[in-house]
């Protein structure tokens, strides 16, 4: 068995459901993959300059001499009609290795991010099995013709491909309207990273709480509402930490820290600190289909979450480590509401079980 896999990330960026895909897949099957890293499919920005260092986290688990990376070159240009032509041309090499690679009935093409590459592989190799691994909507995060063209390439893939996997139920919704055999695939967590149950929510008692966040700060993270929440708790320690990508609008309380992006176990371990884990993301059509990660590492730990309810916190609002706010003036009460909380460990363990990557992909349709 091999997996052609089109990524939506790089290899060498922290382990994301795409390395959690291949993991569980040559743990499933021993077969080999070759990842396709992604190439720009929209036309550039001025802030395409700037690049903040990312943390190298790519499992360790899995058997490289199994894995072969290829990282297209290409100009970003794909949106612009008839640009296939060019990028085509820095594609021939690579079109050979991917030839090479595939062998009938043996081969399954994954898709994590529409592109002309990938749509033009699937047609080429239509024999194959092939799934599309909807991850998010990617046409909310571009605009004009770089909006139009990456639409287009994605309505072609979910029709083209065997299975669509969706991370959410707004995108399980969305893609439900093309086709009904859509699966939905929430994210989940890696239970190899978590410490020991004995060691998880118990907490010493303090006056000076902590409320964390760890994860990419960027258009979508609502700076108005973590202000409001410094201000509202002025003794209280406010971490923010990952890597930033959107600035503050303006000074920062000073019971607000930003810390640089940790690797994945330290990460885990920082969590422990939180006596609150933060999720202030705002509501708009950018994060309508996300399913934080950090939701299923916040409730594995035992910490009560404090979030507004966009995309699949809206599901959510009801659970009882979930504490919502989305008015501004309600949030004194969810936060006290929330340090009340004590996690249930029995109910833990049975979380983390439904929640595992592997659990996950053992349960949904495809050929593997």
């Amino acid at each position: 068995m091999q997996l052609l896999y089109f990524s939506p990330v790089p290899w060498s960026s922290f382990a994301q459901r795409p390395h959690k895909l291949i993991d569980w897949f040559q743990a499933k099957t021993k077969g080999e993959v070759l990842w396709v890293d992604p190439y720009p499919t929209r036309l550039p920005k001025l802030t395409d300059w700037y690049h903040y260092k990312q943390v190298n986290d790519a499992p360790t688990n899995i058997n490289f001499t199994k894995i072969q990376i290829l990282k297209p070159a290409s100009l970003p240009i794909e949106p612009i009609p008839f640009s296939g032509i060019i990028n085509n041309l820095l594609w021939i090499e690579l079109n050979k290795k991917i030839a090479s690679f595939i062998k009938q009935d043996l081969s399954i093409i994954g898709v994590g991010k529409p592109s002309l590459l990938a749509l033009q592989t699937l047609k080429k190799f239509n024999y194959c099995h092939s799934f599309y691994d909807a991850m998010d909507d990617f046409p909310a995060f571009y605009s004009g013709i770089s909006k139009w063209s990456m639409t287009k390439k994605e309505v072609a893939i979910v029709k083209k491909t065997s299975y669509v996997l969706t991370s959410s139920t707004a995108l399980y919704n969305s893609w439900y309207t093309i086709r009904n055999d859509i699966q939905l695939v929430p994210n989940a967590l890696d239970a190899n990273t978590l410490p020991a149950t004995d060691t998880r929510s118990i907490k010493p008692h303090k006056s000076t709480k902590v409320l964390g966040y760890i994860g990419t700060v960027a258009d979508w993270f609502d700076w108005d509402w973590l202000i409001h929440l410094a201000n509202l708790r002025p003794f209280d320690t406010i971490e923010i930490i990952g890597p930033i990508y959107t600035s503050p609008p303006f000074e920062l309380p000073s019971n607000v820290h930003i810390k640089p992006p940790l690797e994945h176990k330290e990460a885990v371990q920082t969590m422990l600190r939180f006596d609150i884990g933060l999720i202030p993301f705002k509501k708009n059509k950018l994060t309508h289909s996300v399913d934080p990660i950090k939701y299923y590492e916040y409730c594995a730990l035992g910490l009560p979450i404090l979030s507004t309810s966009f995309g699949e916190m809206f599901n959510r609002r009801n659970n009882e480590e979930v504490f919502i706010v989305d008015d501004l003036a309600d949030m004194s009460f969810q936060i006290n509401q929330a340090l009340s909380y004590q996690a249930n460990h029995p109910k833990l363990e049975q979380f983390i079980y439904h929640n595992t990557w592997q659990h996950r992909f053992d349960n949904c349709r495809l050929l593997f």
